[in-house]
């Protein structure tokens, strides 16, 4: 496996803006090039033969991002995570992941609380 333990995507030079506010543990703007990265990412694991890339994301935000590319390796969590992403589709993301990384998000049937870091617990 290919393993990524971190990737900044960050422009210094750039400021929030209402349209793009300030994500959880990001003090910078991204540069709006993840599918580049990843696309990137996936001819460094074709070159390299490795069976596949592995990240965990450490934020809601950085999960829904890397959902577009990314499966989780256990399906009930994937199905979790497709269950929040679907409920809280209509939240803007800042304040769903700053729920998310704050404990607000209950789940009212288990009272399981998702809180910290995103991981799939």
């Amino acid at each position: 496996m290919l393993v990524i333990h971190w990737l900044i995507l960050s422009n210094p030079d750039a400021s929030f803006t209402v349209d793009r506010p300030r994500l959880p543990a990001r003090s910078v703007p991204g540069l709006g090039l993840l599918d580049e990265a990843l696309s990137l990412l996936s001819s460094f694991s074709r070159e390299l033969a490795v069976d596949g890339v592995l990240d965990v994301p450490d934020h809601f935000h950085t999960a829904l991002f890397y959902s577009r590319a990314f499966r989780y390796l256990d399906p009930a969590a994937e199905g979790r995570f497709q269950a929040i992403a679907r409920d809280l589709a209509g939240v803007p993301l800042a304040l769903a992941s700053d729920a998310i990384r704050e404990g607000c998000l209950v789940d009212r049937a288990t009272g399981f609380r998702w809180s910290g870091r995103w991981r799939s617990r």
